[in-house]
């Protein structure tokens, strides 16, 4: 993870959907969001690239979730969910 993105946005957790389907890659993006601890500012999601980028265009320009404010692409191949609880941060 890149260290500027956790000095800017917090306590960031990471999930790797690099090389799922879609479907899978939705799956585990919604679970963690439900799972994931108070506290936690951020999603960094890591769809990669180079095999196509289906996910990273649901992530940024589909996808819709009242737990995330804000979504960041943080490069190429991740891309940031900032979460609602920490609304206050980033205004």
């Amino acid at each position: 993870m890149d260290i500027f993105l956790k000095l800017k946005y917090g306590n960031i957790t990471t999930l790797d959907v690099h090389g799922k389907t879609l479907e899978d890659a939705r799956a585990d993006v919604l679970y963690m969001l439900s799972s994931l601890d108070y506290g936690v500012d951020g999603l960094l999601v890591i769809h990669g690239y180079h095999s196509g980028t289906k996910i990273r265009q649901w992530l940024r320009h589909e996808f819709v979730d009242d737990r995330v404010i804000k979504v960041v692409n943080a490069d190429a191949g991740e891309t940031l969910l900032l979460l609602t609880e920490n609304l206050a941060k980033y205004q």
